[in-house]
């Protein structure tokens, strides 16, 4: 392995902040195992030996540069990941930390690469150990890398904007969904307004259930709520005093027949504040034994678009 594949990889752990508090020291690589080193006193814990946390990162970081070396010496750049690994604390280590990542055994780099050039994503086993000053085991680590293909490139769109930037011209907005999404964010985007109608909805019909109470039990309205349906049926209505409030041919007219009025209700989306105006044609009807206005044709449906 070539002393600049070794450099880039130095630059690249000293480029992550943690790794670079724990001063982490590309060693040696000689094809099978990578070893580094990260100092004591950096990764030094309230017992004046090696921090636990720095011992687990620092074998975990090694199988990570073994398995990034490897596959580059085979052609590729993918990136690599830990899914997971079983960590045995054995001894305290009071010296700095040098840790080794090797292939475990059964597992073969050919046929790791060979799967990974097949479906462009590969799993690895290594593992890693710090041994204390004697040689023995401080701690190990066994764990599983996962090889996968990077990510893709950014779209036209995002490199179109780039350019834009770079060249001054206008820049493009994104499309907020993708093309095959817009439908289906369409259904989201009025499941607010259909839910908030709904509810208001229920309010009327609440309140006309409370006026029907009203009605059956003999209880009177209050001035203002017994005029609003004389109101609105328009001329030739019960005003709110009752029949004892006309004269003339009026006193004696049949007000049992059908009063239509057209009334316009204004709705607004509490969530997207859009406006909407609906008409409707009410059909009141009067009870003369009763005194009392009674809307006959039922509420209209504003959850309609």
């Amino acid at each position: 392995m070539t002393d600049a594949a070794l450099s880039a990889l130095a630059r690249h752990y000293d480029a992550m902040p943690p790794v670079h508090a724990m001063g982490v020291q590309v060693l040696d690589f000689d094809g099978e195992v990578l070893r580094l080193r990260a100092p004591l006193a950096a990764n030094v814990n309230d017992k004046a030996c090696a921090f636990g946390g720095s011992l687990c990162g620092l074998m975990t970081l090694a199988g990570w540069g073994l398995a990034t070396l490897r596959m580059g010496r085979a052609g590729h750049a993918p990136d690599v990941f830990v899914a997971d690994s079983e960590v045995r604390y054995l001894a305290p280590l009071y010296d700095d930390l040098v840790a080794e990542a090797r292939l475990a055994q059964g597992q073969s780099w050919d046929e790791v690469v060979a799967t990974f050039a097949e479906r462009g994503r590969a799993r690895v086993s290594l593992e890693a150990c710090v041994r204390l000053p004697d040689g023995g085991p401080a701690c190990t680590l066994v764990g599983r890398y996962a090889i996968m293909t990077p990510r893709a490139a950014p779209r036209e769109g995002g490199a179109r904007r780039r350019h834009g930037q770079e060249s001054g011209h206008d820049q493009i907005p994104p499309a907020p969904f993708p093309r095959r999404g817009r439908r289906a964010a369409g259904r989201l985007c009025r499941q607010p307004a259909r839910a908030d109608a709904r509810r208001h909805l229920l309010q009327l019909r609440r309140h006309a259930a409370l006026e029907r109470f009203r009605a059956g039990a003999g209880l009177r309205r209050p001035a203002a709520s017994r005029g609003l349906a004389a109101h609105r049926a328009g001329a030739g209505a019960l005003p709110p005093g009752g029949r004892e409030g006309l004269s003339g041919p009026a006193r004696h007219r049949d007000f049992r027949r059908a009063h239509p009025a057209r009334v316009e209700i204004s709705l607004v989306n509490r969530h997207t504040q859009r406006e909407r105006t609906l008409r409707h044609t009410e059909i009141w009807r009067l009870d003369p034994e009763a005194r009392r206005w009674w809307l006959v044709n039922g509420l209209p449906d504003i959850t309609a678009d």
